[in-house]
């Protein structure tokens, strides 16, 4: 069972999000608003995919998918952003991004992620 973590603090997006994942097969999700608590998330049960979005309530979104995967490599993350320019001012130093891509497009992202983590690269 695919399992995601989702790391927002607006509701409505991690909705919208669970709802799209549903639709690519995912159908477990944790949620988490603070960095601290994705980490601890993360660490308890390791997703398959993490979905940041734009906020959470205490610390960076970025700053907690970078912390776990420093700790658990190879989780693809997903960045479900309305503003692209605030995100790449936040992004750590060499990090790879593609995309921006529409919702039909990342679900293509997604599905091409989760064939290459199953593939070992």
């Amino acid at each position: 069972m695919r399992h995601a973590l989702i790391i927002s603090a607006d509701a409505d997006l991690a909705s919208v999000i669970e709802d799209r994942l549903l639709a690519l097969g995912f159908r477990a999700f944790e949620r988490s608003w603070t960095e601290d608590d994705a980490v601890d998330a993360a660490r308890q049960r390791p997703p398959d995919l993490i979905v940041v979005g734009d906020c959470i309530e205490v610390g960076s979104p970025l700053q907690a998918a970078g912390r776990i995967n420093g700790e658990q490599p190879d989780i693809p993350v997903l960045l479900a952003t309305t503003c692209l320019p605030k995100v790449l001012g936040e992004l750590p130093q060499g990090a790879s991004l593609s995309g921006p891509y529409s919702p039909d497009q990342a679900a293509v992202a997604v599905k091409r992620s989760l064939i290459r983590l199953v593939a070992g690269g």
